[in-house]
């Protein structure tokens, strides 16, 4: 979204509700800026257990050592510019987000999916695609410029379409999704260990924790993959109306960590 927390903290309040915007400071997030992470206990989870499979993300060469090296610096980083960091803690596995043979966070967004696509495509004032049908049938009727010769299925969308989730599996669903992320995931983590932010690495699944609790989760990067140049960064996740430690963490990663890696023109 942003190339600097800065940017970030102008971004974020301009798509706040005035409500919203009204409860923050007078200098916005920028007032939650530091230049070190003094304060601050981050608890790290182990990136041996969250990490891809293979079979998802195959690794080339050293990439994996790299992955692994640049969380651990992370680590090493926020402690040496003072903060507390606890290693490691324990989330959920992801299997416990499962229900009916269903990940829970795909049950409650296909619930959703429908609506509010339509609800963008008819806030359009050019398209003639108004509807999750009319983009099914736009991808067909234009398969050699919309549907990629290695993905030429739009099986999600379809079954999105023809076996929706209702209301009950909705509820269901969500009920999992926050029973398991908040109240058996971070919150618990947070309580047990006194802790203000979550990290782990992004090339794993705990984005889909702090997506099922509805947390707010920020990133920064790390470093760049030496086989192909491919950025990979560091994901933190606060508790809900939090957003401040988010930009407080965010703005202390600019000051002490090296700049960025720019990847190079294809």
């Amino acid at each position: 979204m942003a190339k600097s927390s800065h940017d970030l903290a102008m971004l974020s309040e301009l798509i706040l509700n005035p409500r919203a915007r009204e409860k923050l400071p007078e200098d916005g997030y920028l007032s939650f800026s530091k230049s070190t992470f003094e304060g601050l206990n981050i608890g790290f989870v182990d990136p041996e257990i969250w990490r891809w499979p293979e079979t998802l993300q195959p690794q080339h060469g050293d990439s994996l050592e790299e992955l692994r090296a640049g969380y651990t610096e992370a680590r090493d980083l926020v402690t040496r510019y003072q903060a507390k960091a606890v290693y490691p803690v324990s989330l959920p596995p992801v299997a416990d987000f499962v229900l009916d043979g269903q990940p829970c966070t795909i049950m409650a967004i296909r619930h959703v999916f429908k609506r509010n696509v339509d609800s963008y495509l008819e806030s359009l004032t050019t398209s003639e695609v108004r509807t999750l049908e009319d983009i099914i049938q736009y991808n067909k009727d234009h398969s050699g410029q919309e549907l990629p010769r290695a993905f030429p299925e739009q099986g999600r969308l379809i079954d999105t379409l023809e076996n929706p989730i209702d209301q009950e599996m909705y509820e269901r669903a969500m009920k999992q999704c926050r029973t398991v992320a908040q109240d058996r995931g971070v919150d618990k983590v947070m309580k047990e260990n006194n802790l203000d932010l979550i990290a782990f690495p992004m090339d794993s699944p705990c984005p889909r924790v702090a997506a099922a609790a509805g947390y707010p989760i920020a990133t920064v990067p790390l470093g760049t993959l030496s086989y192909n140049g491919r950025p990979f960064g560091l994901a933190i996740v606060a508790q809900a109306g939090r957003e401040d430690l988010l930009f407080t963490f965010m703005s202390a990663w600019e000051a002490c960590a090296k700049p960025r890696a720019v990847p190079s023109s294809l």
